[in-house]
């Protein structure tokens, strides 16, 4: 358990050294890693299916309206 403290506290250094290198990629900016794994938590235990279904339907949604908006 402790190993996911570690974890949390390293998960963003990737993202921030890609937002570093591709500047001009915009949807990388968006990325917040400790709200991501936050999210987590607030969600329905369920099956991996459920959690990869909702997945699919956030990307999905959350592409069509960025590109909407770009």
């Amino acid at each position: 358990m402790n190993w996911f403290f570690l974890l949390g506290l390293l998960a963003p250094i990737p993202v921030w050294v890609l937002t570093r290198t591709f500047p001009n990629v915009k949807w990388l900016r968006l990325i917040n890693v400790p709200i991501l794994l936050g999210a987590t938590g607030a969600m329905p235990p369920a099956r991996s299916v459920n959690y990869i279904c909702w997945g699919a339907v956030g990307l999905f949604f959350n592409f069509v309206v960025y590109s909407a908006w770009d």
